[in-house]
């Protein structure tokens, strides 16, 4: 059984699946493509959700581009999989991850680093957008109790 966390961008997307153990593969993809990677065993797919930064700050073309891919993204997993995808914020990611909504990214990374340590290792350059999928994969798994 695996989990795959998915990072959304306007025009691509970052993905990342996960055994209980370690992140074991990644990559990013257009919108309109699956991951190159196995989907059966597939227990869960999770999405980071687009969440306003406050209720007076307008969202610019990119934000709005990324709030349809996420719909695409999600499509496309439900018609593959035949589940729905999970959709959550990063606040919430850190939240239940690291203890606080106010970790942020680095709170993250140090948990994935802990719970991922050959990921973490051996794959320090990866960038955020990786980094973020595979925050989304090791929630998931957590949230739904270690499936």
């Amino acid at each position: 059984m695996h989990t795959i966390g998915i990072d959304p961008g306007p025009d691509s997307y970052a993905w990342a699946r996960y055994d209980g153990a370690d992140i074991v593969a990644w990559g990013e993809c257009a919108v309109d493509t699956l991951p190159d990677t196995p989907l059966h065993g597939l227990a869960a797919v999770g999405i980071e959700a687009v969440m306003p930064y406050g209720p007076r700050v307008p969202f610019g073309q990119s934000t709005r581009r990324t709030c349809e891919c996420v719909g695409a993204i999600g499509a496309m997993f439900r018609f593959a999989t035949g589940r729905e995808p999970e959709r959550v914020g990063r606040k919430r990611i850190a939240a239940d991850l690291a203890g606080s909504a106010r970790a942020g990214d680095k709170g993250i990374n140090a948990v994935i680093g802990r719970l991922c340590p050959a990921f973490a290792v051996k794959h320090r350059g990866l960038n955020g957008h990786h980094r973020a999928a595979a925050a989304v994969a090791v929630w998931l798994w957590n949230r739904f109790g270690k499936l």
